[in-house]
């Protein structure tokens, strides 16, 4: 709070676009104590303007004062978000509720386009991020939907990418498109022969995108599903040697 409060020093200001609006909002701010309200703008002799009114729907905030001959100009900017009530949130929102939908299984509002395509996962946000472990439900931050239907902070997300990390921290499925790097692990895997003693060796393995298990060559460099062809899989049991 104590961030957005704005100094002043002893002097009158006056507000140039000061809008019935604003000034219905000014009038019933517990924040301006002390401020007297009159038609051409406001006077004040307090050190200090509250930077923010909500009141309503609308929001008032104060921009940073520029100084103008030996006084200052306050400009007063009224902000509409769009908020509106989620019965099944049961909260306020912000965005206009014609933009979003309601989905009960996952417990929360997603945009429209995502009504018919995205992966439901029971409450998800009504958990933890996986990164950084803050609670989603009511978080300031962006968060994004994975492929997988988790939900994850979008900062978290552009974190993990910078380390190289493509699945989602929760199921280990892949949240991009991994078709060119799985093309470069085939060359990679073509061109690393393994020993002879290796060659017969087999190991099962569990596909992270798809969930199949498949029974496949041991290779030291990557497994591939025989399924989706996905390199995103972890052995399940130990190698067995095939007997030519």
């Amino acid at each position: 709070m104590k961030n957005i409060r704005k100094l002043i020093k002893r002097t009158s200001f006056t507000c140039q676009t000061l809008s019935s609006a604003a000034l219905l909002l000014l009038e019933s701010s517990a924040y301006c104590k002390g401020a007297r309200i009159t038609n051409g703008g406001v006077r004040s002799e307090h050190h200090d303007v509250m930077g923010y009114s909500i009141a309503g729907i609308a929001i008032t905030k104060l921009s940073r004062p520029h100084l103008v001959g030996k006084g200052f100009v306050v400009v007063v900017v009224v902000v509409s978000k769009k908020q509106y009530h989620c019965d099944g949130c049961d909260i306020c929102r912000i965005g206009g509720g014609e933009n979003v939908f309601h989905c009960n299984k996952c417990g929360c509002c997603y945009s429209r386009a995502m009504k018919d395509s995205h992966n439901c996962v029971e409450k998800a946000m009504h958990h933890n991020c996986p990164v950084c472990f803050e609670f989603l439900f009511d978080t300031r931050e962006d968060i994004t939907v994975l492929r997988c239907g988790h939900n994850i902070h979008l900062e978290c997300v552009k974190e993990m990418e910078r380390h190289y990390q493509y699945s989602c921290p929760v199921c280990s499925k892949s949240f991009r498109n991994m078709s060119r790097v799985w093309e470069k692990l085939d060359e990679e895997v073509a061109g690393t022969p393994m020993p002879q003693k290796y060659q017969n060796k087999m190991v099962w393995i569990l596909c992270n995108d798809c969930g199949e298990t498949s029974q496949v060559n041991f290779h030291i460099v990557a497994h591939k599903c025989l399924k989706c062809k996905s390199y995103n899989t972890r052995k399940t049991r130990r190698a067995s040697v095939i007997l030519v």
